[in-house]
């Protein structure tokens, strides 16, 4: 009687596993046909258990141009109509990734402002201790007359 009893209960918990993992096979199928369904901004962009991957593998072992790739492509998808990018950090970009940058900007219409330590490149707005002292077009980085300072 009690043999049948323990049979009984493992039976019905039996029951509810196999209930459960049908259940988890469900939702997972779920996740892949809305993963799938889903616009990416870039091909390659997916979802693994890991998180965020790009060409199949996790997006941080991707080589960091094609994470740049990635960024500009989810910033303009997340915000289509603002067209302004802003790359903190951009002293640790060499002069192939802000081609890129810049590159990618012009195929979008956009703007990409990029934050850098230097002397000035073209186009540059240079700002030293809080100030404005040139913009594009200005000859010298003296305190650029007519902006606001």
């Amino acid at each position: 009687e009690r043999r049948a009893a323990v049979a009984e209960r493992l039976e019905k918990r039996r029951l509810a596993v196999e209930g459960l993992t049908a259940s988890l096979a469900e939702i997972d199928e779920e996740k892949r046909a809305a993963i799938e369904r889903a616009e990416f901004p870039l091909e390659g962009l997916g979802f693994a258990e890991e998180g965020v991957t790009l060409g199949g593998i996790p997006f941080a072992q991707a080589s960091a141009a094609e994470r740049l790739r990635a960024s500009v492509a989810i910033g303009l998808a997340l915000h289509p109509d603002l067209r302004v990018l802003l790359v903190r950090e951009g002293a640790l970009l060499d002069d192939d990734a802000l081609r890129l940058v810049g590159e990618l900007a012009a195929a979008h219409e956009a703007q990409v402002w990029v934050e850098r330590v230097g002397d000035g490149d073209e186009g540059a707005i240079v700002i030293e201790d809080g100030a404005v002292i040139s913009t594009p077009g200005t000859a010298s980085p003296e305190r650029a007359e007519g902006v606001a300072q």
